[in-house]
C-alpha cells in the first residue's frame, strides 16, 4: 500500500457532500486491448474484494482476488499459473470514517470489477511492490463482452471513451478474434 502514501485523497468529507469521490482519470490514453502495456492478460472469476487504507491513511485502494481459469499472457518475472489465484490492485475503494459515514472513491471512467463475475483483465507488474495493478478489464456474460471501464452502464447517452466503448455488448467471439490479433502483434 506504500505505493498510495501521499495521494491526499482521503478525508472525511462535510456531511452534506456525496457519497462519492472522484479521482483523476488516465483511462483517455489506454488502448482498448492494452496488450503492450499489460505484462499479464488473464480470464477468471474475482473471489473477492477488499479495500485498503495506504500505510500513511491518505489513499485508497482495492485488492480483487482472482481464480485464474486461463492465462492469455504473461511474463516470467511475474508467472501466473491457471487453476491458481492472482491479486489485482487499483487504486479506489469504501472507506468507513470514525463517524460511521461511509465514503467511496473511485477514478472517473474506472469500473469496479464484482465479486462472482468472469472477466478479462489486462496487468501491469508494478515491480517495486512486486504486485499487479488492473489497467483495465472485461467482464464475460450471456455470449457478450462489457467493459469495465470507459462506459457508462447505468445512464443511456452518457460520456463515454470511444475505444472501450466500441467492445460493448460485443460477442465474446468478435471480441477474442481481436485479441488474438493484437496479441500476435503487440504495439
Amino acid at each position: 500500500g506504500k505505493r498510495f502514501d501521499g495521494s491526499l485523497l482521503v478525508a472525511e468529507p462535510n456531511p452534506e457532500a456525496g457519497a462519492k469521490g472522484i479521482l483523476d482519470s488516465w483511462m483517455q490514453r489506454l488502448p482498448a486491448l492494452p496488450v503492450a502495456a499489460g505484462d499479464a492478460i488473464v480470464i477468471g472469476d474475482i473471489t473477492n474484494a477488499q479495500a485498503y487504507l495506504s500505510p500513511d491513511k491518505t489513499g485508497v485502494y482495492t485488492e480483487y482476488t482472482v481464480r485464474v481459469e486461463e492465462v492469455l499472457k504473461h511474463s516470467s518475472a511475474a508467472p501466473i499459473v491457471t487453476g491458481g489465484f492472482v491479486d489485482a490492485q487499483r487504486e479506489g475503494g469504501r472507506v468507513r470514517f470514525p463517524s460511521g459515514r461511509v465514503q467511496s472513491y473511485i477514478t472517473h471512467y474506472q469500473g469496479v470489477p464484482i465479486t462472482g463475475r468472469r472477466y478479462v483483465l489486462f496487468l501491469k507488474r508494478n515491480a517495486q511492490a512486486d504486485v499487479f495493478m488492473l489497467l483495465t478489464g472485461y467482464e464475460q456474460k450471456d455470449g457478450q463482452v462489457h467493459p469495465l471501464d470507459g462506459v457508462d452502464l447505468q445512464s443511456e447517452g452518457a460520456t463515454e471513451i470511444p475505444q472501450f466503448a466500441a467492445y460493448k455488448g460485443v460477442d465474446e467471439a468478435i471480441f477474442f478474434k481481436a485479441l488474438r490479433r493484437a496479441l500476435a502483434r503487440p504495439e
